[in-house]
């Protein structure tokens, strides 16, 4: 196995479900990849990404500030499917390639997508879209300024995140 490159920022796959978001005026999406030297399953990748020593550090958080429930059994039950919910997010669409996840009912959304090709590897994506909301002048739609201040952080957070799940991967399935 090849050692563990970084996430490259990239553009929405065309069929995948954050394409409505990334056609929406107003919006604001992003989509990283990393690409791994073997086959990866949705479920897998969703473990993973979940279970990172990078995100169990949010669970934590998320579980100390919202009470919810964000332990290793909800993220196997919501890797397998057959949980709906996790945390603060619930499922919005599902496939055996993406999972598409919003927070409650405001404009933050969140996916990930294991795209394999043919040759054995995989391409792993996360990705997230802010929908704009109504408040700009004379009602125009607009994305927060909290995100815009923070979307640096965002950025680096997100691809950290990317390579946790794909480090992770590779230690349990290459």
């Amino acid at each position: 196995m090849k050692p563990l490159q970084q996430a490259e920022k990239t553009n929405i796959p065309d069929s995948s479900y954050m394409q409505v978001y990334d056609k929406t005026p107003g919006c604001q999406t992003d989509a990283f990849c990393f690409k791994v030297d073997f086959s990866v399953s949705l479920e897998h990748f969703i473990h993973a990404f979940f279970d990172s020593p990078i995100f169990r550090l949010e669970r934590l958080l998320i579980r100390i500030l919202t009470r919810k429930q964000a332990g290793l059994i909800q993220v196997k039950k919501l890797a397998s499917g057959t949980e709906k919910t996790f945390a603060v997010w619930q499922v919005a669409k599902r496939s055996n390639r993406e999972i598409l996840m919003k927070v409650g009912t405001g404009p933050i959304r969140s996916w990930l997508a294991a795209y394999p090709d043919q040759e054995g590897r995989t391409s792993l994506y996360f990705g997230s879209a802010v929908l704009p909301t109504k408040g700009g002048k004379n009602g125009s739609q607009q994305v927060g300024f909290l995100f815009q201040a923070t979307a640096w952080f965002h950025e680096f957070y997100s691809r950290l995140l990317l390579q946790s799940a794909a480090k992770n991967l590779a230690k349990h399935l290459a």
